[in-house]
């Protein structure tokens, strides 16, 4: 069995990845080191390479060592980003508000308009109540009678005449055909 420089034997996997793990790293163990302050749990150790005078070399390793990560400074870190974020959100919510506010106060006004349309069709409409009460009272019964079967006898004047108008344009169109067929 391959053993690392310091004598535990080195498992395949980390043999391929170029760092040496001791056997007595556990899969927990390094779950627990990956949650403390250390992120890496293996100790990288010099790497062993082929010169070119097919000598063995010590080298140091490629790869740098893991950063140990103070939890505070992580802290505050995410601390930082949450405030971006919660900045972001509240001016995004203050663009609602300022969008619903907008909204909502023309839906107000264009209510309003309504209302003002639909109080002042009440206020005719009470006028001309007023007026045909008013026209009732002073002219009387009998004579508002009169007066509407007037009206009614003026509609139909004026209708009739216009009828007898259009018959006329009738007749004398027909009286330019006819002489026009004779004239051929």
């Amino acid at each position: 069995m391959d053993r690392d420089s310091d004598g535990y034997p080195s498992s395949p996997l980390s043999r391929r990845a170029g760092v040496q793990t001791p056997s007595w790293v556990t899969f927990r163990e390094e779950e627990r080191a990956s949650n403390t302050v250390l992120c890496f749990p293996f100790k990288p150790l010099r790497d062993v390479r082929l010169s070119r005078k097919d000598k063995f070399e010590m080298r140091e390793p490629t790869t740098t060592r893991p950063v140990a990560v103070d939890p505070i400074e992580a802290y505050k870190t995410k601390v930082k980003l949450l405030e971006t974020e919660l900045e972001r959100l509240n001016k995004k919510l203050e663009d609602l508000r300022r969008d619903y506010s907008r909204l909502y106060t023309r839906a107000q006004h264009s209510d309003a308009r309504c209302t003002d349309a639909r109080w002042k069709f009440k206020r005719l409409r009470e006028a001309y109540e007023d007026l045909a009460r008013v026209t009732y009272e002073t002219y009387g019964k009998e004579e508002f009678r009169a007066l509407k079967e007037k009206v009614e006898a003026d509609k139909q004047q004026v209708a009739r005449k216009r009828f007898l108008a259009s018959q006329t344009m009738l007749v004398i169109n027909t009286d330019d055909t006819d002489t026009e067929s004779a004239a051929h």
